[in-house]
């Protein structure tokens, strides 16, 4: 993750970065909510680009292919590559273990 966007994984598990209110850049970052959303309440799989501001402000270009992962109707993770679609493969995958929200880690859902 840190090769990718300048973060430690931890920083965006624990939450002291927010992948969608600190790293997704604000014009992408309404359509990536509502692309996550629209993926998870069909219990699809998603893969979306977009773009991000690394930690040392580089402005990025990502993809990131995911699915939920759902215990009885609920979301409890989404699980998935973040990846940068000019190099050959994906270099992060990650897990992002949720209670209703993807606000840790990834967009805010409200």
């Amino acid at each position: 993750m840190k090769e990718l966007t300048g973060y430690e994984s931890e920083q965006l598990v624990a939450g002291t970065i927010s992948l969608g209110e600190d790293v997704i850049h604000d014009d992408d970052s309404d359509d990536v909510r509502n692309a996550v959303e629209d993926a998870l309440d069909r219990r699809r799989e998603f893969d979306i680009q977009y773009r991000i501001r690394t930690a040392n402000g580089e402005l990025r270009r990502i993809r990131e292919p995911a699915h939920g992962v759902y215990d009885g109707g609920e979301v409890v993770a989404i699980e998935g590559y973040i990846w940068d679609p000019d190099s050959s493969r994906p270099t992060t995958l990650w897990t992002d273990e949720e209670s209703n929200s993807r606000s840790k880690a990834g967009p805010p859902t409200e």
